[in-house]
């Protein structure tokens, strides 16, 4: 009995295995391009496609200094199904980061808070560098439709 028990565990274990595997996704495009602020390149970007269907998965790039991005939906720029998709772009920074110096304090201080551990040093934060429309799909006003050639997307965005 224990044998059968363990086969089952096996052919179970395959199935569930071949489903996680690449099948499936074998139909991803390309989809490479440029972003922009105002007309000039936007390096560290974040980029996320949202699918407008059913059941799709959704993507995302980071844009390189020069404004270029190339999506990935699970391995390295492996690309993206073809559809309609939102999209949402945030540039985020430490601002008042620590020192290494502060943060080994900090990680030393037993729990404490910031202002605990430093009275008179503002808090570090992540900061959204681009307009906070653009993280939200439903006020970025950004779409792409991915098909089967993709390489000279464009995703401008403006400060106003």
């Amino acid at each position: 009995m224990k044998k059968y028990i363990a086969l089952l565990s096996m052919v179970i274990m395959a199935v569930l295995l071949a489903g996680c595997s690449k099948g499936g996704l074998n139909d991803l495009n390309k989809a490479k391009g440029v972003i922009t602020l105002d007309g000039q390149p936007l390096a560290n970007a974040s980029i996320t496609l949202i699918p407008t269907t059913p059941n799709a998965r959704s993507a995302g790039a980071i844009s390189d200094e020069k404004g270029r991005f190339e999506f990935q939906t699970l391995n390295s720029n492996d690309g993206v199904a073809a559809g309609e998709y939102q999209v949402t772009v945030t540039k985020f920074i430490m601002e008042n980061a620590y020192t290494d110096e502060e943060a080994r304090i900090f990680s030393e201080a037993g729990g404490k808070s910031h202002k605990q551990v430093f009275p008179d040093r503002p808090e570090p934060k992540s900061v959204n560098q681009i307009p906070a429309r653009y993280a939200n799909q439903a006020t970025s006003g950004l779409t792409l439709t991915i098909g089967d050639s993709n390489s000279d997307l464009k995703l401008e965005l403006t400060s106003n």
